[in-house]
């Protein structure tokens, strides 16, 4: 994979603790949805992570507590549609927002948890990346 998250990531951290395809096939069968192929492409290498990017802060859930955390912070209940996948360290989960065919990346409060404070972060994690250096 040859974008700007990744080469980040890369020069920030050492690839040491990925996730292998079948785990990911099994969580995405019980989410019975297929994940981004750049978000799996990342924790292929790097399956859960914590760092700084530009003033922004990102913790990167392992895709093997993403059902455990979704259910544990009741997505399905306030916020059908979306699934989460990490969080800004405080108050802002980051997610995909599946209710169209796009996935957009999107961030949403914590606390009261409503889909009317989505705020869409980009169609992928090189906008993602964007958003966090930007934010």
């Amino acid at each position: 994979m040859t974008n700007s998250f990744m080469k980040h990531l890369e020069a920030e951290i050492t690839f040491d603790s990925g996730i292998d395809l079948q785990a990911i096939q099994k969580i995405e069968s019980k989410f019975g949805f297929n994940l981004p192929n750049d978000y799996k492409d990342i924790v292929k290498v790097l399956n859960g992570f914590e760092l700084a990017i530009s003033i922004s802060y990102i913790v990167f859930w392992p895709v093997d507590v993403l059902i455990e955390l979704n259910e544990g912070y009741g997505v399905n209940e306030f916020a059908p549609g979306i699934i989460l996948f990490g969080s800004d360290g405080g108050n802002q989960a980051f997610g995909y927002d599946l209710r169209d065919d796009e996935m957009k990346i999107i961030t949403i409060p914590f606390i009261v948890m409503d889909l009317n404070d989505i705020e869409i972060c980009g169609k992928d994690m090189n906008d993602f990346y964007q958003y966090l250096l930007h934010d």
